[in-house]
């Protein structure tokens, strides 16, 4: 993380892909490398590590909001929403969830 915060993003990526070779059932790992890519444009692989994390750990909020985010910047409001809504139905407090739901309303 400390990398990808620095500007890193390519050393985190690849970081990220080892920790999943040693620990393939990580979902934080795997949600962290969805980010990392996603802040290189790699839409379709984002989308396939968000959705990994949550198979791993279908309560972790952040990825829903993350599949969300990604979910919405490729015009899939539907599906966006919902990722939206069950972000917050896991962490009620989730600001940002909260907000991106009244935008997609």
């Amino acid at each position: 993380m400390a990398l990808q915060q620095t500007g890193q993003v390519q050393a985190a990526v690849a970081e990220y892909r080892q920790a999943l070779i040693l620990q393939p059932e990580d979902a934080r790992a795997e949600l962290n490398l969805g980010i990392a890519l996603a802040s290189l444009g790699q839409d379709q692989e984002v989308l396939a590590h968000y959705r990994r994390a949550l198979q791993i750990d279908p309560g972790l909020a952040e990825a829903h909001y993350r599949l969300g985010e990604s979910l919405e910047g490729l015009g899939r409001f539907q599906e966006a929403l919902s990722e939206y809504q069950t972000a917050l139905r896991l962490n009620p407090g989730y600001t940002q969830a909260r907000d991106r739901l009244s935008k997609i309303r």
